[in-house]
């Protein structure tokens, strides 16, 4: 009799500790995954970088004149750069040109281009950026808006 009710307490006993032990570890793991959902990044893949850098991922260079810029890096799988920045819409098409000789900007607005210009570069790179898009919006006055997204896979 003894025996019985000892060897119930431990089962009991052992039963609890299991118990517990989910308790604890389905805790840790809802708590996870609500602060990974709570978070814009969980993995942190998500920084600011400087427009020159965004530039220099595309196969180009930022114009002097450009001002007002604001470029990230998405690094996880693939990396994928994007960008705005403004200059004067003069500077434009010479900037465009002496960064990218070979390729040659679609001015006509499109399906594919709602914008005043687009320009749309593949790569056959090792290392860097595979494809680039920019496009730019021309503003009120001599202002144009540039918009950069380029990856690599």
């Amino acid at each position: 009799m003894r025996i019985r009710r000892g060897l119930r307490w431990l089962l009991w006993g052992m039963w609890s500790l299991c118990l517990a032990f989910a308790v604890v570890v389905g805790g840790w793991f809802a708590w996870s995954v609500i602060t990974a959902e709570a978070s814009g990044d969980p993995f942190r893949t998500h920084s600011a970088i400087t427009c020159s850098q965004a530039m220099r991922f595309a196969h180009g260079t930022l114009p002097e004149s450009a001002r007002d810029g604001e470029c990230s890096l998405d690094d996880w799988m693939d990396d994928v750069v994007r960008g705005t920045w403004k200059m004067p819409r003069t500077d434009v098409a010479a900037w465009l040109k002496d960064s990218y000789p070979d390729a040659y900007p679609d001015k006509k607005p499109s399906e594919a281009c709602d914008q005043d210009v687009c320009l749309d570069i593949d790569f056959n790179a090792d290392f860097d950026a595979d494809y680039a898009r920019l496009t730019v919006a021309y503003e009120d006055g001599d202002t144009a808006l540039v918009r950069l997204e380029a990856y690599s896979s």
